[in-house]
């Protein structure tokens, strides 16, 4: 028995961490490289509307929708290597990789903390 989810969210290269807000938007973290700016996005929620396509998974066809420009709200750049996300009373928790010892020398703006940021 394998588990096979029942949607399918298509998303852009190089996201390191996705959150999931309490209406249903959806919060991706994309971020490639020691110096390169990492992005924060923020898309409306996509089952709201027609599915974009479908995909296969084993031998069932599911819905998927498309994580792109046509239902981007907003996006910000944050320092590089930026991975993880956490939603939580209307903030956002973004982690990076930047703050491990072994990218500290080596990583543009470097940083070791959990940073914590608003949408609104």
């Amino acid at each position: 028995n394998t588990a096979v989810p029942f949607v399918a969210l298509c998303a852009p290269a190089q996201v390191q961490g996705v959150a999931f807000l309490s209406d249903g938007d959806v919060h991706l973290s994309s971020s490639y490289g020691r110096n390169v700016m990492s992005m924060q996005r923020l898309y409306e929620y996509p089952l709201k509307s027609k599915c974009d396509t479908t995909v296969k998974i084993g031998r069932k066809e599911i819905p998927a929708w498309f994580l792109n420009d046509d239902i981007l709200k907003r996006a910000v750049t944050s320092f590089p290597m930026s991975e993880g996300v956490v939603h939580r009373n209307g903030k956002v928790y973004i982690v990076f990789e930047s703050g491990a010892k072994k990218y500290r020398d080596s990583a543009t703006d470097p940083t070791d903390c959990v940073w914590e940021m608003e949408w609104e």
